[in-house]
C-alpha cells in the first residue's frame, strides 16, 4: 500500500470530520432504494394477464406469504436465541453490547428486504408471463425490473444499516473526545 494513502487515511480518521466521499455509501443506499421503488411501481403498472392468470397469481401470492410467515416464525426463534446469546456475551464482557443492537437492526433490514423481494417476485410472475406472451423483450424487461427490486432493496438496506452504524459510532457513541481514554483506543 502506498505510504501517502495510508498517512492520508490516518490523518483523516484523526479529526472529527469525514471527507465527502465517505458519504457515498449512505447516498448510494438512498439511490438504491429510490430505484427499487421506481422499478416496483413501473412493474406494478404492467397488466397481470387474463382472469385465469390473475387467479393463479393470487394463489401463488397467498402461498408465498404463508411460506414467508412460516419462515419468519422459524427464523424468529433462531434470531431471538442469538440475540439472547449476544446479550449474555456482552454481560460477560466477551463482546460489546452494541453487537446485540446491531444484530437487531441488521435482522430488521434483512426481514424488510426479504418481504419486499417475496412480494415483488410474486407480483412480477404473472406480469412477466403476460408480457412475454406479447414479446420476448417485454417479458425480459418486466422480469429484470422485478429482479432489480430485490437486488436494489438488499443493497440499499444493507448500505443504509452499515452507514447509520458507522455514523452513530463515529459521531454519537464513540466520538473522538471519548476515544482519548485508553479504554476506547481500539474504537478510534
Amino acid at each position: 500500500m502506498d505510504v501517502r494513502i495510508l498517512s492520508s487515511v490516518t490523518a483523516q480518521s484523526s479529526d472529527a470530520s469525514l471527507p465527502i466521499y465517505w458519504f457515498l455509501a449512505p447516498f448510494g443506499a438512498v439511490v438504491a432504494l429510490i430505484f427499487a421503488y421506481y422499478f416496483y411501481t413501473n412493474m406494478m403498472k404492467e397488466d397481470e394477464g387474463n382472469d385465469t392468470m390473475k387467479e393463479i397469481a393470487q394463489a401463488i401470492r397467498e402461498g408465498a406469504m404463508a411460506y414467508l410467515q412460516a419462515q419468519w416464525r422459524t427464523v424468529g426463534r433462531v434470531f431471538i436465541g442469538l440475540f439472547v446469546l449476544f446479550i449474555i456475551l456482552a454481560m460477560l464482557d466477551a463482546q460489546e453490547w452494541l453487537v446485540a443492537v446491531a444484530f437487531l437492526t441488521a435482522g430488521f433490514f434483512s426481514g424488510v428486504a426479504g418481504y419486499i423481494g417475496m412480494r415483488t417476485a410474486t407480483n412480477a410472475s404473472a406480469r412477466t408471463a403476460w408480457a412475454a406472451s406479447k414479446s420476448l423483450n417485454d417479458g425480459l424487461r418486466v422480469a429484470f425490473r422485478g429482479g432489480a427490486v430485490m437486488g436494489m432493496s438488499v443493497v440499499g438496506f444493507a448500505l443504509l444499516d452499515m452507514s447509520i452504524w458507522f455514523l452513530l459510532l463515529k459521531f454519537v457513541i464513540f466520538p473522538r473526545s471519548r476515544c482519548h481514554s485508553k479504554n476506547y483506543h481500539h474504537y478510534a
